[in-house]
C-alpha cells in the first residue's frame, strides 16, 4: 500500500532485460512460480490488496505486466495507475482470483486487464486509454463492469469458453463491442 498514486511510483527502467516481446513478466507479483497462466501456484491469497500506487512499465518493455495479482475471498486493487509505452498489460489476475478493481487507470498497453481463469472480477470506475487491443481480455469466469471508460476500443475480448459478463451501461461508457467465439 502506498501513500497515494501521485506520490508513490514504481518504474521499470526503459529497455530492461527480460521484458522482451512475449516475456509476459510482471514487475510486481503476488505469485512466485513459473507458468502462472496455466495453473494455481498458491492457495495463500486471502484478502490481498494493492492500493495507492502508480506502476510505470517504461518504454521498450513489450513483455511487461504491471501487476500479477492473486487473491481469494475479497481481493482489491484500488486507486492505482498503470502506464506504459507499448507493454503487454497493466494487470493480470492469477488462477481463481476474486477481485474488486476500483478507481484504476491503465494507459499504453495492449490490454488493460488480462483475466485468465478468474472466478469473479468487478471493475468500477476504471479508465483504459491508449490501449491497443481491448480494455479487458478474459478467458472465463464472471466479469462485472460498471463505469468502465475505454474510448472506441473493445471493452472485452475473450477466448472461447465459459463466461458470464454483466455490463452496466448507465454511464454510456460502452462504446466498443464484445468479441469472442461464445458471444
Amino acid at each position: 500500500m502506498g501513500e497515494s498514486r501521485e506520490s508513490v511510483t514504481i518504474r521499470l527502467a526503459d529497455y530492461s532485460a527480460g521484458f522482451e516481446e512475449n516475456a509476459q513478466k510482471p514487475i510486481i507479483s503476488y505469485i512466485n512460480c513459473d507458468g502462472f497462466l496455466e495453473k494455481e501456484c498458491t492457495n495463500v491469497a486471502q484478502c490481498n490488496t494493492f492500493e495507492d500506487i502508480t506502476v510505470d512499465c517504461g518504454m521498450g518493455n513489450p513483455g511487461a505486466i504491471g501487476l500479477l495479482f492473486q487473491a481469494s475471498n475479497s481481493g482489491r486493487i484500488q486507486n492505482v495507475s498503470f502506464s506504459a509505452q507499448g507493454s503487454y498489460c497493466g494487470i493480470i489476475t492469477g488462477f481463481g482470483t476474486e477481485v474488486s478493481i476500483n478507481n484504476v487507470t491503465c494507459s499504453g498497453f495492449s490490454y488493460g486487464l488480462v483475466a485468465p481463469n478468474t472466478s469473479i472480477c468487478v471493475l468500477q470506475d476504471v479508465i483504459a486509454s491508449d490501449i491497443a487491443i481491448s480494455a479487458v481480455y478474459s478467458w472465463n469466469g464472471v466479469m462485472v463492469c460498471n463505469n468502465v471508460c475505454h474510448g472506441k476500443l473493445p471493452l472485452i475480448t475473450f477466448e472461447e469458453g465459459n463466461g458470464l459478463y454483466y455490463i452496466d451501461d448507465r454511464s454510456n461508457s460502452f462504446l466498443g463491442e464484445l468479441y469472442g467465439n461464445n458471444v
